[in-house]
C-alpha cells in the first residue's frame, strides 16, 4: 500500500466515533484550563501594569517626602495603603521601586527607602527585604551600607548573619565594627 493509499483510506473515517467519553472530558478540561491560564496571564499582566503605575507614584512621593526617623511619612502611608489593598501589588511595587532608585546618584532617597522599609515587618516583605539588604550592603555609599545594616538589625532574622558575613568588608572601621556587633546580636537570638 502506498502512502497516498493510506491517506485515502483514512479520509472517509469519522474518528469522532472512536473517541471515548473520557477523551471528551479531557478535551473539555484542557479547553477550560486554557481559558484559566489566559485569565491568570491577564491577572499577572494587570498586576504588572498596576505595579508600574504605583511604583512611579511612590518614587514621586519618596522624592518629595521629608523623612524623620521614628515618624510616619507619606511614603510609608502610601505603601501601607497598598498593603491593605493587595499584598502582591504591595510587594511588586516595593521591588520595582527599589530597583529604580538603587542606582540613583542622590543616595538620600535610597537611605530613606531602606529606613522606611525597616518599619515594615520582615514577613510582609520576605525575600524583597533580603534583596534590599544584600544590595544595600554592597552599595558604593557607606551611608547606604549603614542603613541596610540598621534594617537587618531591626528585622532580627538569623539568616541575615550569613548575608552579613558574605559581604565584602569595607575599609571603614566603624562600619565593620557595627556589622560585627549586629552579627553578634543576631547570633545570640
Amino acid at each position: 500500500m502506498k502512502t497516498s493509499d493510506n491517506i485515502d483510506f483514512f479520509k472517509d473515517i469519522d474518528f469522532s466515533k472512536f473517541i471515548s467519553n473520557e477523551s471528551n472530558v479531557i478535551h473539555n478540561y484542557l479547553l477550560s484550563s486554557s481559558s484559566k491560564f489566559e485569565s491568570a496571564t491577564d491577572l499577572t499582566s494587570h498586576l504588572s501594569i498596576e505595579a508600574e503605575k504605583n511604583s512611579k507614584k511612590l518614587i514621586r512621593i519618596l522624592k518629595q517626602d521629608e523623612f524623620v526617623p521614628g515618624e510616619l511619612n507619606k511614603t510609608q502611608l502610601f505603601l501601607e495603603n497598598l498593603l491593605v489593598k493587595n499584598k502582591d501589588l504591595f510587594r511588586e511595587v516595593f521591588q520595582k521601586t527599589w530597583l529604580q532608585i538603587f542606582p540613583e546618584k542622590n543616595t538620600i532617597h535610597i537611605i530613606n527607602f531602606i529606613s522606611m522599609a525597616s518599619y515594615f515587618d520582615y514577613d510582609v516583605l520576605d525575600d524583597r527585604a533580603d534583596v534590599l539588604v544584600i544590595s544595600g550592603c554592597s552599595h558604593i555609599d557607606i551611608r547606604v551600607n549603614e542603613a541596610a545594616i540598621r534594617a537587618i538589625e531591626s528585622w532580627e532574622q538569623k539568616k541575615h548573619i550569613d548575608f552579613l558575613k558574605a559581604i565584602k568588608p569595607t575599609e571603614v572601621e566603624w562600619l565593620e565594627s557595627y556589622k560585627s556587633n549586629v552579627i553578634k546580636i543576631l547570633e545570640l537570638m
